[in-house]
This record gives C-alpha cells, structure tokens and sequence, in this order.
C-alpha cells in the first residue's frame, strides 16, 4: 500500500468528495476555529475517519512548512497504471472516476466522466 501525505482545504475536499475511504489518517490544527476548516471537519467526522488534533508546528513539520491552511491528511494512492489501461478503465467505469497522479511537487487531478477527460493541475506549494 502506497500511502502520501496531501494538505489544503481543497485537496482534502477532494480526497473526501472522491475517495473518503482510501483517507487513513487526518491531523487538523486544533486552535483553528474558521468555517471553511469547521465545515470540512464536520464532513470528516461523518466519514468516521480518525481525526487527531494537532499544533500549527506539528502541522508544518508533516508539510515541510508548505501551506497546509490547518489541514494534513494521509491517504492511500492508487495503483500505477498504463495510459492504454487507464483509457479501459475510465471507458467501462459506470460512476465518475477520480485518479491522482504525482508529478514533483504537484498534483494532476483527473476528473474523468466516461466519455470525457478533464484535467486539471492543483499546485501544492
């Protein structure tokens, strides 16, 4: 099991929107009280995933001091696949698939209905 830490108010709402059950793991920073981060622990909680509260320091330790906006998660990547096993994939699926792909320091995130790719690039520095 390929396992990654990803942080921000949006890619964690994506990994919960998408993928909630491949999250093993969330660190939120405790003395953060906003609603965006209020709101998106509330959906976490429901997911009944462990939610450990953690100070601003512990939180720049796990993202090498990037821009986590009080929010870590650790979750599992998918598998690597081929370009010509994902075009199967994505052609058989009959719900929305949702991939991520690692490239440095960014993220690509697929959005892919069956017949449509759609891509987009969501920086994490």
């Amino acid at each position: 099991m390929n396992v990654t830490k990803t942080f921000g108010i949006h890619a964690v709402q994506a990994a919960i929107d998408y993928s909630a059950d491949k999250i093993h793991h969330v660190w939120v920073d405790g003395q953060r009280q906003d609603k965006r981060l209020l709101s998106l622990l509330s959906q976490i909680q429901k997911t009944g995933i462990k939610v450990e509260k953690a100070d601003r320091k512990r939180l720049d330790k796990l993202t090498d001091s990037k821009n986590h906006q009080g929010v870590v998660i650790e979750v599992e990547l998918p598998g690597v696949h081929s370009e010509n096993e994902l075009k199967h994939i994505v052609t058989s699926m009959s719900k929305v698939p949702f991939f991520w792909y690692w490239i440095k320091y960014k993220i690509l995130i697929i959005w892919a209905p069956v017949y449509a790719l759609q891509m987009r690039q969501v920086c994490m520095a």
